[in-house]
């Protein structure tokens, strides 16, 4: 397995408002770094898969001659490879196309949670403000819940969403009301178990 060194963004300004004279800070402050959850609790999950599959190695069968037999070294391997399937492309669905911003829609799976991240944005006009909206992503199998997983995402300006990820792989959204043309899915994450 690879460790990738995570890092915490960093404060680069507070947010404050003046009044009378005194500094009040407010939220946000403004940051740069690229990681969206605490460093600390990345490189932890690393090391704990990194620890699961060294105990897998010191329980595994062997054959009489002390050595792993192949199909418990067809099953590491196997292990190894499948704990952190990197970033995978989601693509857009139809009517859907990138803002110009943002990652483009993307899944990784790491042991049985699924995260998403990424922007789209609706081809022309503003997302319905009610009826179906059409799915702007399909997960593959394997990256599924297998129940109705709801979640609540950013939109333009400081507008929210609401949406779902399908046990058959679909993800759509419930705009709401208000003008949308962009939608985000970063830090929707769910387990698959």
């Amino acid at each position: 397995m690879t460790k990738i060194p995570f890092q915490d963004g960093t404060k680069t300004q507070e947010a404050y408002v003046t009044i009378d004279g005194q500094n009040h800070n407010v939220t946000p402050a403004v940051w740069s770094g690229t990681t969206p959850l605490k460093a600390q609790n990345l490189n932890l999950m690393q090391d704990n898969i990194e620890d699961a599959i060294e105990e897998v190695k010191a329980v595994a069968t062997t054959t009489s001659n002390g050595l792993m037999s192949k199909e418990d070294k067809t099953k590491l391997d196997s292990l190894e490879k499948t704990q952190d399937s990197g970033w995978q492309n989601l693509g857009y669905g139809s009517g859907y196309q990138s803002p110009g911003f943002g990652f483009a829609p993307q899944y990784r799976k790491i042991g049985n949670q699924v995260f998403l991240r990424g922007t789209s944005q609706i081809s022309s006009g503003n997302l319905p403000t009610s009826g179906a909206v059409s799915p702007f992503g399909v997960l593959p199998a394997g990256y599924r819940p297998s129940q109705v997983v709801y979640f609540v995402g950013k939109s333009d300006g400081a507008q929210y969403i609401t949406g779902q990820v399908n046990p058959g792989g679909t993800i759509s959204i419930n705009p709401g009301s208000g003008t949308k043309a962009w939608v985000s899915l970063d830090n929707i994450n769910f387990f698959i178990d």
